[in-house]
């Protein structure tokens, strides 16, 4: 039940494994482009990892310990492991700039695998040995966001937009809200019910600052508190991607869900382009040359927040999404290296032609996408997968179900439910459909070829 041009994409996006190799000592490492020779910069890896962290899942776990190597004692995350962008290098020995979607990110890393791990012992041994290094994260961004609620003057993936030097960053406060939740079942997962309240509380003043602070009334401005006046109302594309992350892992919305809207309907209205939505808008472009360029997340990571609202058929909510896709898929004719920016049509190159960074793993945030689509859930920690797909699925559709390891697909048809085992083994405890469930045992284990079915 995908679009064509979506299971297109989505099965020549695993070509990015090109920039990845093994290690002597049998580790996984992955440069950030060929164009710029970072090693697991964990922002970038966060944008391209759905692909790695469900079939090789053992990759993911070879950085996270990597990137715990090199964690600052008050709990900052490393950016990446090694520095190479324009320069030369520097092995494994960590490396780069205070970022809000690091520290992050590793929490959310964490949380995912606990989720999504169908293994028992392998999801427990991720637990034991990684939440140390997230609660100190955690309670780093607790102390960055001490004075206001939310962490300020952090550089993001977005770098080339200057905004570290602003107070109040709509895209940094959405993933230090994402990290406070993540931060929060984990900590209730290792039974630190005292750091879980700490976290929910700082969640809680995290979302009233968000909204005191870039709210404008029908978007999140991209910043506030800058030094520079004439971007107090730009309008970034993409400000809202941790909002992603956290429907994948099934947190619902961070913010009140008709400001997301809002906030998605003026993308398209102020930042539109026939190559898909320009990053920036608002501000000078004969001084901000960088705004007039589409960074091939913010489209799919549109799509992705209007299929989760439910607000529009699938046609429509993947607009952005199908739009960006395709100028590669059919007009640019590479999507075996699809760059990290291409221009777009505001004031001077106008072209869609690559501008930055070739063989780059942006576009790869398009596999949430799936997720929105068959709204799949998953918490294996307790024997849950369920899925809520789009209304426009009404009584037939067929899904493929990934995680880490483990394959299947969840169908409708006929007036029953289908769910097929491909590869991978796992114990269900709560199988359903649109809170239809599997009236099985408590505990149905499957394996690979195992078939289950029941009625609508």
């Amino acid at each position: 039940s995908l679009p064509i041009w979506y299971s297109d994409s989505i099965v020549n996006s695993v070509s990015h494994t090109r920039s990845a190799f093994w290690t002597n000592n049998g580790t996984w490492r992955q440069w950030e482009a060929y164009d710029c020779v970072d090693l697991d910069s964990v922002h970038n890896d966060g944008e391209r990892h759905i692909p790695y962290i469900m079939f090789w899942p053992e990759t993911t776990i070879h950085k996270m310990r990597a990137w715990a190597k090199y964690q600052k004692p008050n709990g900052m995350i490393m950016e990446e492991l090694s520095g190479g962008c324009g320069g030369g290098l520097t092995y494994f020995e960590g490396y780069g700039r205070k970022m809000s979607d690091v520290t992050s990110m590793y929490i959310v890393y964490l949380l995912e695998l606990y989720r999504w791990v169908t293994d028992d012992k392998l999801r427990m041994d991720v637990l034991n040995e990684f939440w140390p290094y997230a609660k100190k994260g955690a309670q780093w961004q607790l102390m960055r966001a001490n004075a206001t609620g939310v962490p300020g003057y952090l550089q993001m993936t977005y770098d080339m937009l200057g905004l570290q030097q602003c107070e109040y960053v709509t895209y940094g406060s959405v993933f230090h809200l994402t990290a406070m939740r993540a931060a929060q079942e984990l900590a209730l997962a290792a039974g630190d019910t005292a750091f879980a309240a700490t976290c929910a509380k700082a969640l809680k003043r995290g979302q009233a600052t968000l909204q005191k602070s870039t709210w404008v009334g029908d978007y999140y401005a991209a910043a506030e508190k800058c030094p520079k006046k004439d971007g107090k109302l730009s309008l970034m594309v993409d400000a809202l991607y941790a909002q992603v992350l956290a429907y994948s892992l099934g947190f619902g919305n961070l913010m009140p869900k008709e400001n997301i809207y809002k906030h998605l309907v003026a993308e398209v209205k102020h930042n539109y382009s026939p190559y898909g939505l320009l990053v920036m808008t608002g501000r000078s472009m004969k001084k901000h040359m960088q705004d007039n360029t589409v960074w091939m997340n913010g489209s799919p990571n549109h799509g992705t927040l209007q299929l989760w609202l439910r607000n529009s058929t699938v046609t429509d909510a993947l607009k952005m999404a199908a739009l960006e896709i395709n100028h590669y898929r059919q007009t640019l004719n590479d999507q075996w290296n699809t760059a990290g920016l291409v221009w777009g049509a505001g004031e001077g190159d106008d072209s869609g032609l690559p501008s930055a960074t070739s063989h780059y793993g942006f576009f790869m945030t398009e596999w949430h996408i799936l997720f929105g689509l068959s709204g799949q859930f998953a918490d294996m920690s307790k024997g849950v997968l369920q899925f809520d797909p789009h209304p426009d699925f009404k009584t037939s559709f067929k899904f493929p179900v990934i995680l880490p390891s483990f394959m299947a697909t969840i169908e409708a048809a006929a007036g029953n439910y289908r769910f097929e085992v491909i590869t991978g083994t796992a114990t269900l405890k709560k199988l359903s459909v649109r809170g239809t469930y599997y009236p099985g045992s408590t505990a149905t284990k499957v394996q690979p070829g195992t078939v289950l079915t029941w009625k609508m």
